[in-house]
């Protein structure tokens, strides 16, 4: 599913989603010149206390997509947590590209009425 509402993560590396709702965000990552990475295997997203692990979607050589579909964020309880974005590049090594992100879960208090 895409709606094309991805919401760009550059400085402020702080997330926040809503139970049940899709979640879509978009990570820049370049070297300290602004040039893309090299030999990037894949990117990850994790977040140890919500037991997650999810690999972001390459857009282009520079962006990549986080996408959580609502199901999933329906199971996520409510408060604060950290994440990781980490870079696994194409010989085995690892980097954290941010680390101890701020994650915040918002508890779903409205709905739509169908019926309307």
């Amino acid at each position: 599913m895409s709606c094309n509402c991805m919401i760009p993560i550059k400085n402020n590396y702080d997330i926040e989603i809503i139970q049940g709702d899709y979640a879509s965000f978009d990570f820049i990552l370049t070297d300290q010149n602004d040039v893309a990475l090299s030999n990037v295997e894949s990117v990850i997203f994790t977040c140890k206390r919500l037991a997650t692990q999810i690999e972001l979607t390459k857009i282009d050589d520079t962006q990549y997509g986080l996408l959580i579909d609502g199901n999933t964020t329906q199971a996520f309880e409510a408060g604060n947590y950290s994440y990781d974005i980490t870079v696994k590049f194409k010989n085995n090594q690892f980097k954290t590209a941010i680390y101890d992100g701020v994650l915040t879960i918002l508890k779903k208090e409205n709905v739509v009425n169908e019926s309307s």
